[in-house]
């Protein structure tokens, strides 16, 4: 696991007590630990993640503003093992949680467990969400001469309906988009693949120079950061521009309203046409991240050592503020991997969400003012490992944010 999420970074991969007591406990996969269901009240409200960062272009926007019990608990729910370098999704009635070795489907409402499977893949990826069908990524290493693809299940039962292997790409977070699923990754064979949502075939596929980053879709094309630079195919896999960088990229891309966002170098961050790929303009990024930037009314917003918003019009800093000016606790601000920086972004019409350390912030968006911190609770596990409260990307939906923990929790929190 720690040697996955290296790839993905490299290629830009004492809570408030809850009112209620457990919930139904099954055990998950033979594992000898429980899973815990305290509930508190109940997630509301419609809208679906499909993937990271909800859309294909991997904005990070939802719109809505803050309940009236922003920051409270509303359910937490504990799998085992988790993979926090991926993201939950959500559809209607459920959330799906990736793991170590698969992935969970827990109730959105309440958080109750609904089915786990676990692929054969030595490296699954996180999932996606579309039609009623979930998807997630597989690499396979050793006995199955690393082959890559992806397994799909029924979002409702977890039957399985297919599986691809053997395609370029695999080993990033995949991406859907009317229909379509994209693959891609590396090094075994990199390249991005297009694959039918509904029935596994191959649709097209893109042989590259260099290993690839997930990639993002508008209307336009299929845009992928790699080693050598950012790169934009058709929607056939033809290659329409590449715009080589100074230095290796740090981060996926996103793309939103005629623009591609990257972080093209450990302190870069450039807007490039989404048509030519011809610069836009540049500007110093947030120091060591890897993550994809959210955009919302003309803002977009970066994270890494500190938290930054820019003019999306021109990269013009709008403000700046570090893990203390925002209300990040120092003492705790170490993640499960060692990181001490701002993790991944989820915006919506008042407020900027982001990890840190143990906890979950909430920043307001019009004065950049800290709003509320959850911090997560650490878990024991065989009798002297701790596992701690890292929490992987939020995804909001309705009324509630959902994120996960490096120790095994997924909570649902009041936004």
């Amino acid at each position: 696991m720690t040697r996955r999420r290296a790839l993905l970074h490299s290629l830009g991969a004492a809570g408030a007590a809850l009112t209620a007591g457990c919930g139904r406990l099954r055990r998950l996969g033979g594992s000898s630990e429980l899973a815990r269901n305290e509930v508190s009240s109940e997630a509301g409200g419609d809208g679906s993640v499909p993937m990271h960062q909800r859309t294909a272009g991997h904005t990070g926007y939802v719109s809505g503003t803050a309940s009236d019990e922003s920051g409270a608990d509303r359910w937490v729910s504990t799998v085992d093992p988790p993979d926090i370098s991926s993201a939950v999704v959500l559809s209607a009635d459920s959330v799906f949680v990736p793991s170590g070795d698969g992935i969970y489907a827990l109730d959105r409402a309440d958080g109750s467990y609904r089915w786990d499977r676990r692929p054969d893949a030595t490296f699954p990826t996180g999932p996606v969400v579309s039609d009623g069908v979930v998807v997630v990524g597989e690499l396979f290493e050793g006995t199955v001469e690393d082959e890559v693809g992806a397994v799909a299940y029924d979002a409702a039962d977890g039957t399985e309906l297919w599986e691809t292997t053997d395609v370029p790409g695999g080993w990033s977070r995949p991406t859907v988009r009317d229909g379509t699923v994209y693959l891609s990754g590396g090094p075994v064979a990199p390249g991005v693949t297009a694959v039918d949502l509904a029935a596994g075939g191959v649709e097209w596929e893109a042989r590259l120079d260099a290993e690839t980053g997930r990639v993002a879709v508008d209307d336009g094309g299929v845009y992928v950061v790699q080693e050598t630079g950012v790169r934009k195919l058709d929607h056939e896999g033809s290659s329409l521009w590449h715009r080589p960088t100074s230095e290796e990229p740090r981060g996926p891309p996103t793309v939103a309203n005629g623009t591609v966002y990257a972080q093209t170098g450990p302190e870069t961050f450039t807007a490039l046409d989404a048509a030519t790929g011809d610069p836009q303009w540049e500007a110093t990024a947030p120091a060591e991240t890897a993550f994809s930037a959210a955009i919302a009314d003309g803002t977009v917003y970066c994270s890494g050592v500190d938290l930054v918003a820019r003019r999306a019009a021109d990269g013009r800093e709008r403000w700046r503020r570090s893990p203390a000016e925002v209300g990040a606790s120092v003492e705790t601000a170490t993640d499960h991997y060692g990181d001490r920086d701002f993790g991944e972004l989820a915006v919506t019409d008042d407020t900027v969400y982001v990890g840190h350390g143990d906890g979950l912030l909430a920043v307001a968006r019009a004065d950049d003012a800290p709003r509320w911190r959850r911090q997560f609770r650490d878990r024991v596990k065989g009798g002297d490992m701790v596992f701690g409260g890292s929490p992987g990307a939020p995804a909001v939906a309705g009324d509630t944010v959902f994120t996960f923990t490096s120790g095994g929790d997924c909570y649902a929190v009041a936004r």
